[in-house]
């Protein structure tokens, strides 16, 4: 989600041997929902790859009906292949069957896109021609060396230069995020650099594994078995693995789209750490219970993350309660499906994931912290889908009726003013925190 834009055009790649075999549809099934999540307009290529080892032409066919079945009438961005009367795009790239019919088809849609054709500055073009020279031997460029390149073009005003970088972003051809004063001081040129860093880090460590014996050396061992084993880093391992190539920068983007947030519930006081919520591994199997709020996303769907960016947020609500207000809070209980975590002292919220159902359901044991907890989350839940998802999610918010156990639309508890959710001295409490271009730090202040 962090590297996906409004404009372009998007080709998803599949390996039919996999999809024949496995039939492993839950892979399209994420990239086109993904895409369509962040760019509904975008046109959508679909290709096949490893087409010399699929037998027969009845093959190619099976596998059209299940990408038309996956498509439906959700996606009339998917380009058609016309000339072989499909959905997607068979090609061999072992012996460059389909390659000429697909670039064809891709350079037909990049002339028709109206994002493609848009006129921009002379000067903006030779912007990105200075940028791109570095590519190969800058993997990331200061916004006072790109400033210094502007100047020697022409480009003197420096809203012009934003404007010009954030056309560049919006059309993939760099990732400059604007955010925060230490995110807008570094311009990426080579995104595999940052999916690298980010991968050192977010990654299945019983497939993707370091050398325990480097670490072991450097003294590092506890804290990468800390990383894996409690989905927590210190500062030191995170130095270490990014070899402190701009670690202050990669710490800040990866807190601005809620991949990890600082934790001060850790018993060595003297170091810093940082929670990574997709790291956690153990699944809460106890029946969850309480007053209950739904926020159902089935009509929709709920993306992979989301989940794990809402802890994000709640631990850096906790963070900043314990380090602002000076308050002693429990340690959090969190697992890959669920989250229990104090706010306040005898506050506490608890999230569970449902991902069959397409739904994060929270539950309470004090109805008095009705409107204020679901105020928090909901808010929370508006921050992550405006600063990672594009504003893409929809979902439906259901609340329990403590009188009859039974859940009832929002806007229906709304109107009835349904009790402990809406209590009569509530009604500025149930209304969200500001979340739209709103920086994190006032975002966490303002719940």
């Amino acid at each position: 989600h962090v590297f996906l834009t409004t404009t372009g055009v998007y080709i998803v790649v599949f390996d039919m041997r996999k999809m024949l075999k496995e039939k492993n549809e839950e892979y399209l099934m994420f990239w086109l929902q993904s895409i369509k999540l962040h760019a509904p307009e975008a046109p959508i290529i679909i290709v096949g790859t490893n087409l010399m080892d699929i037998e027969s032409e009845e093959d190619v066919r099976e596998l059209n009906k299940v990408v038309e079945r996956l498509v439906g009438a959700k996606y009339p961005q998917i380009v058609k292949n016309f000339v072989d009367k499909l959905s997607f795009f068979p090609i061999d790239n072992k012996i460059s069957d389909g390659i000429k019919l697909l670039r064809t088809a891709l350079e037909q849609v990049i002339r028709n896109d109206k994002h493609a054709i848009e006129p921009v500055s002379i000067k903006w073009i030779l912007l990105l021609d200075k940028i791109s020279a570095k590519k190969g031997s800058e993997n990331f460029l200061t916004l006072a060396n790109v400033e210094q390149m502007g100047a020697d073009i022409g480009i003197h005003n420096k809203h012009e230069l934003l404007s010009a970088l954030s056309l560049l972003h919006e059309r993939g051809m760099i990732i400059h995020i604007t955010s925060t004063s230490t995110l807008k001081k570094i311009i990426v040129v080579e995104p595999q650099w940052l999916v690298d860093a980010l991968s050192k880090v977010i990654r299945d460590g019983g497939i993707h594994m370091f050398n325990e014996e480097e670490f072991r050396k450097v003294g590092l061992e506890d804290d990468l078995q800390m990383l894996f084993n409690n989905a927590l880093a210190s500062r030191g391992l995170l130095e270490y693995i990014w070899k402190g190539e701009q670690v202050d920068f990669l710490l800040d983007l990866m807190k601005r789209t809620m991949l990890l947030s600082e934790y001060s519930f850790s018993k060595k006081s003297t170091e810093k750490y940082f929670l990574v919520p997709s790291l956690l591994k153990d699944k809460d199997t106890e029946e969850a219970n309480g007053l209950e709020c739904v926020f159902d996303f089935s009509d929709n769907f709920l993306p992979i993350g989301v989940f794990e960016r809402l802890i994000c947020l709640c631990v850096a609500h906790a963070h900043w309660q314990k380090r602002n207000n000076n308050l002693q809070l429990e340690k959090p209980k969190l697992y890959q499906n669920s989250a229990s975590i104090e706010f306040e002292p005898g506050f506490t919220v608890y999230l569970r994931e449902k991902p069959k159902l397409q739904q994060i359901c929270m539950y309470l044991h004090n109805h008095s912290n009705a409107s204020r907890s679901f105020r928090i989350i909901y808010s929370m839940i508006l921050k992550l889908n405006y600063d990672v998802m594009g504003t893409g999610l929809s979902w439906n918010t259901k609340l329990e009726d403590p009188s009859t156990g039974k859940l009832v639309e929002l806007e229906v508890a709304r109107g009835k003013r349904l009790v402990p959710w809406y209590e009569k001295s509530d009604a500025e409490i149930m209304k969200p925190v500001p979340a739209e271009n709103v920086d994190m730090d006032a975002f966490l202040q303002g719940l």
